[in-house]
């Protein structure tokens, strides 16, 4: 037969952090106590089991009952718990908040928020098992010692015992500081951080924090976004604000059992400190024709306003990357060609403004040496480089003279640079050599890329067959006699007489 005065025993941790915790506080000054029993679901006494053996009856050394009658029990709004196991608890009658430092110490206070934080509701549990492993176990820690727990009620302590090891410390990497990668942003490039302590997991994962971040287990995975900024701290509340707060003890005029509303005061908190690498600086030296990377060039940065040269070094066919401590955010530098590559010229210098927070790669095309225009001035029955000849070369559509020059034994090379390619020349011999005819004119296009060697052959003037004389001598010479043969002629047919 149930005892007249059976004690009921409180204990819960709200799961509705909206209707219990943001609105929990009640206005009115008194609140009526409700009761549930968890053998029956009711709050009917004479419904509970008297057989101390019951699943949600538990024995309490130095109480003057047979059993303790497990129960949740309510109080505007709040789940409360029971304090003291051998001080009745009377369903409906009115309580009013007070000071918990009344009835506990602040020790005693800070282990029982941990424990009601890990027990009803932690993880969605709020079967009545771990109503009633809550219960007792707040028993437990104010040092009362329980007896005849039921076997699955022992094991929601069990798994209690278990989380509340996780306040002991913080996750391996609280205030660790890890070292970013300006150009890897986003969730694609995150960080991982372990917690080889394995709490981390145990925490709620409605985390509040200032980072960018997931979790997955005893993982942290943190990421910078491209408008954060390059260093700081990353701070994660490991237990959400709505659920701190101060503890309440609630207190009746009829001496009844105190009973107690939970929630954690002091905030649970990890930090990842975090400095960036600054952005790199990538130089790509490429062929302006296939794009390929070209090794040989001498190249440099200088800082713009000092001179100071950065770094110096000799392509080698892959993109040279310099590390982005060397540089200055917001400084302007010169990349500079100092040798191109044998058969190339030699590229404009190019500035650029050094940004830490990205760098696209700068990229200095070198483009081919334009092919030379050679000039073969030769004897055309031997093929040989023949001296003397006045020559010159000018653009067809302007007429403007581009080389003046007069052969000698080598044939004459023209730099590139002064033609334009596709365009039409024209090379013209002034005079020729002594004893050698005047050559027609040349016309030819240029070809930047490629230029065979244009010869231009001059003949000996020919010689009088029978005479071996030179041909205009002998006119010459000719006409000379003749003139002289006919004045002859013309004195004996003409007899002048003296007047």
């Amino acid at each position: 037969m149930m005892r007249k005065y059976l004690k009921i025993i409180a204990f819960a941790f709200c799961i509705s952090l909206c209707s219990c915790l943001l609105c929990g506080k009640v206005d009115a000054a008194t609140q009526k106590l409700k009761v549930v029993f968890l053998e029956t679901g009711g709050s009917d006494e004479s419904e509970i089991s008297s057989d101390p053996n019951a699943k949600y009856n538990v024995t309490v050394d130095g109480s003057s009952l047979n059993f303790e009658a497990l129960a949740k029990m309510t109080l505007g709004g709040h789940i409360v718990y029971c304090i003291e196991p051998y001080i009745l608890t009377g369903p409906g009658v009115e309580y009013e908040s007070g000071n918990i430092r009344d009835k506990l110490t602040a020790s005693e206070e800070e282990r029982l928020e941990r424990i009601a934080y890990v027990g009803y509701g932690y993880n969605g549990d709020t079967s009545n098992e771990m109503i009633g492993a809550t219960q007792i176990r707040i028993w437990q820690e104010l040092g009362y010692t329980v007896r005849h727990i039921h076997k699955d009620l022992q094991a929601k302590i069990n798994q209690i015992n278990k989380n509340l090891k996780m306040f002991n410390t913080l996750p391996s990497f609280n205030g660790q500081t890890v070292k970013l990668d300006a150009e890897k942003t986003g969730q694609a490039n995150a960080t991982v951080l372990t917690d080889t302590n394995r709490v981390f997991s145990r925490f709620d994962k409605n985390i509040k924090a200032s980072a960018k971040y997931s979790i997955s287990g005893n993982n942290l995975s943190i990421w910078r976004e491209k408008t954060s900024p390059m260093s700081g701290t990353y701070t994660f509340d490991l237990i959400p604000s709505s659920d701190l707060g101060n503890s309440e003890a609630y207190f009746n005029d009829e001496g009844l059992q105190t009973v107690a509303h939970f929630e954690m005061s002091d905030e649970y908190r990890v930090t990842v400190k975090y400095t960036t690498e600054p952005a790199k600086v990538r130089i790509s030296k490429l062929d302006i024709t296939s794009g390929e990377e070209l090794a040989g060039s001498h190249l440099s940065i200088t800082d713009k306003a000092s001179g100071k040269v950065i770094e110096e070094w000799v392509s080698d066919g892959t993109v040279h990357v310099i590390d982005g401590d060397k540089f200055v955010n917001g400084k302007e530098y010169i990349l500079h060609e100092e040798l191109a590559p044998e058969g190339y010229d030699l590229a404009h210098d190019i500035t650029f403004i050094y940004r830490e927070t990205g760098m696209e790669t700068i990229i200095m095309n070198d483009e081919l040496t334009p092919a030379k225009v050679i000039i073969s001035k030769v004897d055309i029955t031997t093929g040989e480089e023949l001296p003397g000849s006045k020559l010159w070369i000018k653009d067809k559509e302007t007429g403007e003279i581009i080389e003046e020059w007069t052969s000698t034994d080598e044939p004459h090379e023209i730099d590139g640079h002064k033609f334009e390619d596709g365009k039409e020349y024209i090379l013209h011999e002034e005079t020729a050599p002594e004893g050698y005819l005047v050559a027609q004119d040349i016309t030819f296009t240029y070809n930047k890329d490629k230029m065979d060697v244009i010869v231009m052959a001059d003949e000996i003037i020919p010689e009088n067959p029978e005479t071996g004389l030179n041909f205009p001598y002998i006119m010459l010479g000719g006409g000379v006699l003749l003139a002289i043969g006919g004045i002859t002629f013309l004195i004996k047919k003409n007899k002048f007489k003296s007047i």
